[in-house]
């Protein structure tokens, strides 16, 4: 997804973007902020710091996760004895790898998707991003 320099953008007021599912109303417009900074990242360096975190999470000990922690290190560690497989879902973990462009010889041969569909994947894959940085920090 390609969106404009944001030096070309006239500023817009705020707001609050709420979504309803299941009964439940909740306030999302962080995750489409990230959605929209993470493809930007991604765009601009080729590279998204958070897509980074889930498909390489860093690992250490419960002592060295305490010890960095009281060093005031915020980067985000999991345990040193969990899986890969167990620290995030396959179906989550392919449409982020597949967004940061690692994808197998397969999927190099599906079509684009449509700017809509790329822009609820950035949303899903921020959306996820926040749940793992929140459980693994």
């Amino acid at each position: 997804m390609d969106f404009p320099d944001p030096e070309d953008l006239e500023m817009l007021p705020a707001e609050t973007v709420v979504t309803l599912a299941d009964g439940y109303e909740e306030e999302v417009s962080d995750v489409y902020v990230l959605a929209a900074l993470m493809c930007e990242e991604a765009r601009r360096t080729g590279s998204c710091q958070r897509l980074e975190q889930v498909l390489r999470p860093e690992k250490a000990s419960l002592d060295e996760r305490r010890k960095r922690a009281r060093a005031g290190d915020g980067t985000r560690l999991a345990d040193d004895r969990s899986r890969n497989d167990e620290l995030f879902p396959d179906k989550l973990r392919a449409l982020v790898a597949e967004l940061h462009g690692r994808t197998d010889k397969t999927s190099a041969s599906t079509p684009p998707t449509s700017p809509g569909e790329e822009a609820r994947k950035w949303c899903v894959a921020a959306a996820a991003s926040i749940a793992f940085a929140h459980y693994h920090h």
